[in-house]
Formats: C-alpha cells, sequence, structure tokens
C-alpha cells in the first residue's frame, strides 16, 4: 500500500545501474509532471511518489521469476512484500525536487 514513514529503506539496486538509473529518475520526474499543478507542492510530491510506488513495485512483480510452488517462491514473495516501495519512491522524488532546486530540472 502506498503510505509514508517505516520500511526497510533499500532501493533494490534501482540506482546501481547507469540505465536503470537514469529510467527511473526520467519515471519520477514524468510522474513529478502528471500531478495537479493547482494542488500544493506537498500534496504533488505525495501523489508523485504514490504513482511511482506503485509503478515500481509492478514492475519488480512482473519481472519476478516463476519459481513455481516452492520454498524459493515464498522466500522470494516474503522478501518482496516487505519492501517500502513508497520509501524507494520517495527517494527518487526527492531526488527530482532537489535536482530542480538547484536548477538542474524543472518540475
Amino acid at each position: 500500500p502506498c503510505s509514508p514513514g517505516g520500511g526497510c529503506g533499500r532501493h533494490l539496486g534501482l540506482d546501481n545501474e547507469q540505465g536503470s538509473q537514469a529510467y527511473w529518475s526520467e519515471r519520477a520526474q514524468e510522474c513529478y509532471d502528471n500531478t495537479n499543478s493547482d494542488d500544493t507542492a506537498e500534496d504533488r510530491k505525495n501523489s508523485a511518489t504514490c504513482d511511482l510506488a506503485d509503478e515500481i513495485k509492478a514492475q519488480h512483480e512482473d519481472f519476478m521469476p516463476e519459481l513455481g510452488c516452492s520454498v524459493y517462491s515464498d522466500l522470494m514473495t516474503a522478501a518482496l512484500s516487505e519492501v517500502n516501495w513508497y520509501e524507494i519512491a520517495s527517494h527518487l522524488i526527492e531526488q527530482v525536487l532537489s535536482e530542480a532546486q538547484s536548477g538542474e530540472a524543472q518540475p
């Protein structure tokens, strides 16, 4: 679910590869750009974070290997259920906003 606070703080290697880092940075920017510009800055940030969190979670679930009915499948499912997708997305949105404030991008 989409909720701020708590969580593991892991970024699942999203920023380990340059291509992946660039992709998720672009998606974060697009999620922010797609928010309602009439909303407050905090509402826009929360909306973008929720949208991005849902997208990151969906992609990781979609690309999870088929492990059949096994202990490995159970372990993988349990591990992914503990990920705080909101926290990961929040970090990416914060980077977008930080870059915008420093003049590197436009939110």
